[in-house]
């Protein structure tokens, strides 16, 4: 991963955090782009970093009730546009299977 990508997320997206509704419509429009081309594991880690960045980027502004914004967000986008792919691979355990790892203590190598 690319963590720098994943830092002060509401600057990149030239966003101030003073509402709801900006911090949503913004989540969302990211989340849509992401999965404009179909849904991966990358994918949907790549939106959680996303959503964890905007909850740092509230936290710093003093903001962190906003926090619960992008949870409410992200829970209803996975309900309402990745449920039917999550099932389909047996749920979220699914994702341990893109690990490669050497070492049982090393997993950390994204496909």
């Amino acid at each position: 991963m690319r963590p720098a990508v994943y830092r002060n997320i509401a600057r990149q997206l030239n966003i101030s955090l003073s509402s709801e509704t900006v911090l949503s419509d913004a989540l969302l429009a990211v989340a849509s782009e992401i999965f404009t081309a179909g849904i991966t594991w990358g994918k949907v880690v790549s939106l959680y970093a996303v959503a964890a960045g905007l909850a740092m980027d509230c936290v710093k502004h003093s903001q962190p009730a906003l926090v619960l914004t992008i949870v409410d967000c992200v829970g209803e986008f996975i309900r309402t546009t990745l449920v039917t792919w999550l099932k389909r691979r047996g749920g979220w355990t699914d994702v341990t299977k893109c690990v490669i790892t050497s070492e049982s203590s090393l997993r950390s190598h994204w496909l």
